[in-house]
């Protein structure tokens, strides 16, 4: 289902580093090599197959931009925001 007004406004203090921009959580990363970024491209393609939810990606070498979005609801569902969550940690790892 997809997010109420009131729960989009708190989603800055539980995703601080995640904007939402077009209906869609974005956040962009830059990695320190290309083959940091694949290793990070390689689990979140994993989890986003096992979740069966998949995010825009783009990729330049070391940037990476990514779009969560649920167009089946129009807008941002509780799945994008479990999604976020999963990436923040794959970051912070």
């Amino acid at each position: 289902m997809k997010l109420t007004p009131s729960q989009l406004r708190t989603l800055p203090q539980a995703l601080p580093k995640w904007k939402i921009i077009d209906n869609q959580l974005h956040r962009t990363l830059k990695f320190q090599s290309f083959e940091d970024t694949w290793g990070f491209l390689t689990k979140l393609a994993m989890r986003s197959h096992l979740m069966k939810h998949h995010p825009k990606i783009i990729n330049c070498y070391t940037d990476v931009d990514i779009y969560l979005t649920t167009h089946d609801e129009n807008g941002i569902t509780e799945l994008d925001t479990r999604l976020a969550k999963r990436i923040d940690k794959y970051v912070a790892e």
